[in-house]
């Protein structure tokens, strides 16, 4: 289904499952995408860094409630996806302030100097 879209750029997938997600790295053009309640992989820090490489061009991500999202997870993600400006992960019991402030870090040595 993806496969044929390859031009989308706004992705809203509820409820959606790993094995479709896998189908976004097609997705070149992607900057928006909301995956909130994904479901359905076990080793989700190792899939997403592989994953996102095709879709680096993301500048908004919803992932609240996913309850799967890590501090290394959310770490790779922002590796793969430099231009994130918005970040949606309410409802990650598995976040902690420490990773947080780890992206925040990361973000702040990504931007040019002002």
């Amino acid at each position: 289904m993806l496969a044929h879209t390859p031009n989308l750029i706004d992705l809203e997938a509820t409820w959606i499952s790993a094995d479709l997600l896998e189908s976004v790295v097609q997705l070149k053009r992607l900057e928006r995408l909301s995956i909130p309640r994904l479901q359905g992989y076990h080793d989700y820090s190792h899939f997403f860094s592989p994953s996102f490489r095709g879709s680096s061009r993301i500048t908004h991500l919803n992932m609240a409630d996913t309850d799967i999202l890590t501090d290394e997870t959310l770490y790779q993600i922002t590796r793969a996806c430099p231009y994130i400006q918005v970040l949606i992960v309410s409802g990650n019991r598995c976040l902690t302030e420490e990773g947080l402030l780890r992206w925040c870090d990361h973000l702040d040595a990504a931007s040019p100097a002002s």
